[in-house]
């Protein structure tokens, strides 16, 4: 309950503070272009920083109870097996450039900004909060190894590994070990998940599957009849710390990504709803598109 509490009041401590940010005055002609640096001048802007933490703790449609379930018969399992093998055994790519809405609602605040998303296995990420203008905000990289993030409303930064304590307040412990891309994307690495149960939804969705995967936490994958993943729930004994609704489907690509996502638990504080708007590309990237340079005017804060 303590945890909780000390989130609300982070969380209205940024609300209050949201009239007092700021807008970019101008964007200087080298910096244009999608997740580039700028300067800023007074406005309200900390909206943006405000929906930026949320996401990063991802970062209940269906049901924060837990699944209500049948038991399978012997004809329905060994179709429930087939879907299982055919979603687990699929060849898709392991990257995604994306325009996605990031929406957020939580202690009787909700908002909503534009971003753009760039995600790379096995753990590389580009994400900018963009302003109406298509002018990044917030701009946030990392390579499962360190990170880099700019507040061009200070014109600082921040760069340091994952394990320091300054991105752990932001990623718990629960998350380290959670692959990001294919959480997103509706997926599960080969190999990683054993299934220990499988049972049919009461409701006709699909198929329930119980895993056990090497983050040693339980899992629970609510599979459609056509072997798209609707549910995706991680529980620490009966402790839910985050549940992932998938809804609808976007591009033409052997394993379509989710059109909309809402993500909710105990490690999130309210839900937070992602929206994809397009795809532009699945095709890997080279690790540079990762790294930032930074303009003379940022300020460097090295964190460990």
């Amino acid at each position: 309950m303590n945890s909780r509490w000390h989130r609300a009041v982070r969380l209205s401590v940024w609300w209050e503070r949201l009239a007092s940010g700021t807008f970019p005055e101008r964007l200087p002609e080298e910096d244009h272009g999608r997740g580039e640096m700028m300067r800023w001048s007074r406005g309200p802007i900390l909206f943006y920083l405000a929906l930026l933490v949320p996401l990063l703790l991802v970062l209940g449609g269906c049901g924060t109870r837990g699944p209500v379930t049948v038991a399978l018969d012997r004809v329905e399992r060994p179709v429930a097996e087939e879907i299982w093998h055919r979603f687990i055994d699929r060849s898709c790519s392991l990257a995604v450039d994306a325009d996605l809405r990031v929406g957020w609602k939580a202690w009787g605040q909700e908002g909503t900004v534009r971003a753009t998303l760039l995600l790379q296995v096995p753990s590389f990420l580009r994400l900018a909060l963009v302003d109406p203008l298509d002018r990044p905000v917030v701009l946030i990289t990392g390579d499962g190894t360190s990170f880099t993030l700019v507040d061009n409303r200070t014109g600082e930064a921040y760069t340091g590994p994952v394990e320091a304590g300054f991105w752990k307040k932001y990623v718990p412990e629960v998350l380290a070990d959670q692959e990001l891309f294919f959480l997103l994307a509706g997926r599960l690495e080969a190999g990683r998940c054993k299934v220990q149960k499988i049972a049919r939804d009461r409701e006709g969705r699909g198929y329930w599957y119980t895993l056990r995967c090497a983050d040693n936490l339980r899992h629970q994958v609510l599979l459609s009849d056509s072997g798209m993943m609707a549910c995706h729930r991680i529980l620490a004994g009966d402790e839910l710390e985050l549940e992932v609704t998938y809804e609808g489907t976007l591009g033409d690509f052997p394993c379509p990504w989710p059109r909309t996502l809402e993500i909710e638990g105990e490690r999130v504080s309210g839900k937070i709803v992602l929206e994809f708007e397009r795809i532009y590309s699945t095709e890997p990237v080279s690790p540079e598109r990762f790294q930032l340079r930074l303009p003379s005017h940022v300020t460097l804060t090295r964190v460990r």
